[in-house]
């Protein structure tokens, strides 16, 4: 049954997008007055994901279409994936900040802009935040009591207006004390200010704690699936504030849920093996601390290859000790699973041999 479900949703999408056919684009424009509901079985947003597919001839119909009638949203939001994809091509950046800045006057409740695709660099594209930010504003003055409008200015402002992006989450949560969206907003807030702040300050742990405090009530408001996605920063902030018993509970809460198979299963199976080790090694059990670093990216073949950069916490602290030996082995062990990283671990690898510090301002998470 889901095979041939999912054979029909592609048929469907090669009908919109392969040709550009007037009744596909019909029936996106017709599901995107909607923002909440699904397309096809998934989310409205990932019409934009499906520009990203698109070739330059069928783009091109887009922005002639758009000549006739500007105001076709799903256009808009192919549009944009298309150019965020294909970015060598001359204009492409304007011509995505142009759709983005139209979706967000004309269709602020549109689902993009809870991703972050959504999200503007105040210091590289100034000119581009500032209007977002303007219109996010009007959008809030013209419509106080809109909660969908009120989390995506919040989102959108989050980097730069840390003031206005809170009391937009706190006006939320306020409203909606049940729903997880709201602390989880706030907790990554805290989390962000907890990043900003000199390691082992005061501010850097009333921080941590204020996140967990956040983190904790999300997870206790989310269905399953949203709290396992949630015990990694649960970890984080835990050992950031220095309640360890809380980060133990949380990383074994990871390995119970590694099922292989499962969804989350990297995520739980690295996660929860770094967070042990750097638990053990803190309590000066170094050769189970070495025992859990290496198991953690011990993965069965069915998912032995990292989506994400290896996180160096454990890693670090092995260095600093001056068993450069263990994290040599880690990242020789990381060769065969971390492929789009090559060049990294090379670089890692080299500076080790040579005696040279390892940047690791971005890697570590705990």
């Amino acid at each position: 049954m889901n095979n041939r479900r999912n054979d029909l949703l592609s048929r469907m999408k090669d009908f919109v997008l392969g040709r550009g056919h007037q009744i596909g684009r019909l029936i996106l424009g017709l599901v995107g007055c909607w923002s909440c509901l699904d397309v096809w079985g998934q989310r409205f947003s990932d019409i934009e994901r499906y520009g990203a597919e698109m070739n330059s001839a069928q783009a091109e119909l887009l922005e002639q279409g758009l000549a006739k009638k500007s105001d076709d949203e799903s256009a808009r939001l192919q549009l944009y994936g298309y150019y965020g994809r294909y970015r060598e091509i001359a204009g492409a950046f304007e011509r995505r900040m142009e759709h983005a800045i139209w979706l967000i006057e004309h269709s602020p409740r549109c689902g993009l802009h809870r991703s972050s695709y959504a999200f503007f660099d105040r210091e590289q594209h100034p000119e581009f935040f500032k209007r977002g930010k303007e219109l996010w504003l009007a959008h809030i003055d013209r419509n106080p009591s809109d909660l969908a409008i009120m989390e995506y200015a919040g989102l959108f402002l989050r980097e730069s207006d840390l003031e206005i992006a809170e009391a937009l989450f706190q006006r939320g949560y306020q409203a909606q004390p049940d729903e997880p969206r709201w602390p989880n907003n706030l907790g990554r807030l805290r989390l962000r200010a907890m990043k900003k702040a000199d390691p082992g300050s005061e501010q850097r742990a009333r921080s941590a704690a204020e996140a967990l405090d956040f983190f904790q009530q999300t997870y206790r408001l989310s269905v399953e699936h949203g709290k396992g996605m949630l015990l990694p920063s649960l970890c984080q902030v835990a050992l950031a504030s220095g309640r360890f018993s809380e980060a133990e509970r949380y990383a074994r809460s990871m390995l119970l849920q590694e099922g292989a198979g499962s969804f989350g299963y990297q995520r739980n199976h690295y996660h929860g093996h770094t967070v042990m080790g750097v638990l053990k090694f803190d309590r000066g059990e170094y050769d189970e601390a070495k025992h859990l670093l290496m198991k953690s990216i011990d993965l069965p073949p069915s998912v032995s290859e990292m989506s994400n950069e290896p996180d160096l916490s454990l890693v670090r602290r092995f260095i600093d000790k001056g068993d450069k030996a263990v994290a040599m082995a880690f990242f020789t062990a990381c060769e065969s699973i971390w492929k789009s990283g090559q060049d990294q671990l090379e670089e890692w690898q080299a500076k080790l041999e040579r005696g040279q510090t390892i940047d690791f301002e971005h890697s570590p998470m705990y």
